[in-house]
């Protein structure tokens, strides 16, 4: 079953998060200077993604940064969104090393909570990010561990496995081998 999805669906509840952070002064302040804290931090997230998926870079980074220095420990999430959002926009902005580190922190990030699709994301912006540097072999071997992590896992994320097979296509592209590129390109499709 796939949801009826329209273009301007996105856009339209961007900006109902928008107006609903707008508001943040109905809950300040809180009882402590803790919960002000973490209010503040989760809204200082909340806008950097907001940012970062509306293409404003710098202001993403900006809020990303700040709320990555105030969440706490029980705020996982939001520091793995905000780490992977700050990966997403330094591959954008071709700083490369900043990714790289972006992105293993993003990975150690995923491991710790034990999530696997996370892993795999990260990992798949990864491969995205060695092939734009030429580093084909390592892409391929991480490609290779992460279907692996998937098929022992039951193969029960398709979207993942989707993204992971078009990536294995592109590699073999990039190698001009055209019969498994095509082949695994319709192996992604018929997910």
């Amino acid at each position: 079953h796939r949801a009826n999805f329209h273009p301007g669906q996105a856009d339209v509840r961007l900006d109902e998060a928008q107006v609903c952070l707008a508001h943040l002064n109905r809950f300040l302040p809180q009882p402590t200077a803790e919960q002000n804290r973490r209010l503040l931090a989760r809204w200082q997230a909340l806008w950097g993604v907001i940012n970062g998926l509306q293409g404003n870079c710098t202001l993403a980074t900006e809020h990303c940064q700040a709320a990555l220095n105030h969440l706490g420990d029980d705020e996982r999430h939001m520091s793995f969104v905000c780490t992977f959002i700050l990966a997403r926009l330094a591959m954008s902005s071709g700083e490369t090393a900043q990714a790289q580190q972006m992105l293993m922190l993003a990975v150690e990030q995923a491991r710790r909570q034990g999530c696997l699709v996370r892993e795999v994301q990260v990992n798949i912006q990864r491969i995205c990010l060695m092939m734009l540097c030429g580093e084909s072999d390592m892409a391929d071997r991480l490609l290779q561990h992460n279907l692996s992590l998937l098929e022992a896992d039951g193969n029960r994320h398709v979207m993942l496995l989707g993204g992971l097979r078009v990536l294995q296509g592109k590699l073999h592209l990039q190698r001009a081998e055209l019969d498994e590129c095509e082949r695994l390109l319709h192996q992604a499709m018929q997910l």
